[in-house]
């Protein structure tokens, strides 16, 4: 990741702007809140299906998904968690639109044909 999207990124958590964790992301998908979720390096695969399933759950405002080049270890590093982070989405639409134009790769991002998978 690169050094601006990591500082963004720590902002938005300085900022309140991030959930951590399956559960707490899995919850601001489903609520709508989420504007953009971030997927580790490593997450496991029965994981990142159980988390698009809760993204088809929503019928409107589906937030993308982003696969991250960091590992668990550094996503909860640039968090600021004590725990190794796996899954973490963005609950603001500024900070969200400002990580994709600072350097997320957008063949990274989730498709609505991968959706429907």
């Amino acid at each position: 990741m690169d050094p601006k999207t990591a500082g963004l990124l720590g902002l938005c958590r300085r900022a309140g702007k991030v959930s951590v964790g399956f559960d707490a992301v899995c919850a601001e998908v489903l609520r709508g809140t989420a504007a953009l979720v971030l997927l580790a390096a490593d997450l496991s695969e029965k994981t990142e299906k159980e988390l698009r399933f809760a993204v088809r759950q929503r019928a409107r405002r589906r937030p993308p998904l982003y696969r991250v080049d960091v590992g668990k270890a550094e996503l909860a590093h640039l968090l600021g968690a004590s725990r190794p982070v796996g899954v973490c989405c963005v609950t603001d639409n500024g900070f969200a639109a400002a990580l994709q134009r600072a350097g997320l790769q957008p063949e990274a991002c989730d498709t609505e044909e991968d959706m429907l998978l």
